[in-house]
């Protein structure tokens, strides 16, 4: 038997090169007990986590007030990715975890408003848990809201 030519060899590589390519493709997509494993986005913080955090915000602090100590908070050593002042909600990226901040309600008073914050990384694979909330996010909020 011949040894294959170098062309057929060539094709080869490449097929097995655009084979392993795709597999890792994917891979920020594999999940491990319905958590991604090397990547998360936007779409995976929401609002009503079990292991959120949530508090009140008084009212006499208004939407316009909180929304903006809410940005400040939310982009301080993070960049935000999705902005939406209508429904309240921010989410912004710090390395390889997301974090969500979400406001109600969003009418410009109210007698109080809820503050609910999540973060969520990918869970690798040495990781137990990559869910939970950032104390940093609301030690942010809480300074740019300030006293009234």
């Amino acid at each position: 038997m011949r040894p294959p030519s170098s062309s057929a060899r060539r094709a080869l590589a490449t097929a097995v090169a655009a084979l392993l390519m795709s597999g890792l493709a994917g891979c920020s997509m594999m999940r491990f007990g319905g958590e991604k494993l090397f990547s998360v986005g936007p779409e995976d913080v929401k609002s009503g986590d079990p292991q959120a955090a949530a508090f009140a915000v008084p009212g006499h602090h208004g939407y316009d007030r909180i929304w903006k100590a809410a940005l400040q908070a939310m982009s301080r050593d993070m960049t935000i990715v999705e902005s939406h002042r209508p429904s309240g909600v921010i989410k912004s990226r710090a390395g390889d975890k997301m974090i969500g901040f979400f406001i109600t309600p969003t009418a410009p008073s109210a007698p109080q408003y809820r503050i609910e914050t999540f973060s969520i990384r990918p869970i690798g694979l040495n990781s137990l848990n990559g869910r939970g909330w950032d104390p940093k996010v609301i030690e942010d909020f809480n300074a740019a809201l300030g006293p009234r």
